[in-house]
């Protein structure tokens, strides 16, 4: 859903049509993020990051990145609007670039996701996940999450 209508987070929701894409696949419902644990399996860094928990974890993201490579963060789940004594000059490594994506639904069209969906499912774009969790261990999830430990995306199955 784009940032025009409240309820990311809710179980049930109604949202405009064109709010909404369809996509096929056959992956199983576990996405990720990087983190600088990447370094581990690629000494020289990584391109890209797309950055989903936000400030949290943002400057452990960048730190994945090898020069020339590109941060975006576009996500703020991690519950941490700013980024506290923030100096780019020490926090953003040398030679890589931060930018930051916060649009809307109308940005993508539904072949564009379609497209991205089936890189994944192909092995073309890998996605990092951390552990599923059942709702009722949604506590366990939220402290996975505060410690920073996840290493990739924490998802919640109802």
């Amino acid at each position: 859903m784009s940032r025009e209508f409240d309820g990311a987070y809710a179980e049930f929701t109604l949202v405009p049509r064109d709010s909404v894409f369809e996509f096929k696949t056959n992956l199983d419902w576990k996405t990720g993020s990087v983190s600088a644990e990447v370094r581990k399996k690629y000494p020289e860094g990584v391109d890209r990051v797309l950055e989903l928990i936000g400030t949290a974890t943002l400057l452990d993201s960048l730190k994945a990145l090898k020069r020339g490579g590109i941060g975006c963060m576009t996500g703020i789940l991690g519950g941490e609007w700013d980024l506290k004594n923030f100096s780019p000059m020490n926090d953003i490594p040398t030679a890589v670039k931060l930018t930051a994506y916060a649009g809307e639904a109308s940005d993508i069209s539904q072949a564009q996701l379609q497209k991205y969906v089936d890189m994944v499912e192909q092995g073309e774009m890998r996605v990092n996940s951390a552990k599923t969790f059942a709702f009722k261990e949604l506590q366990e999830a939220h402290h996975l999450m505060d410690s920073n430990q996840a290493n990739g995306k924490i998802v919640i199955t109802l």
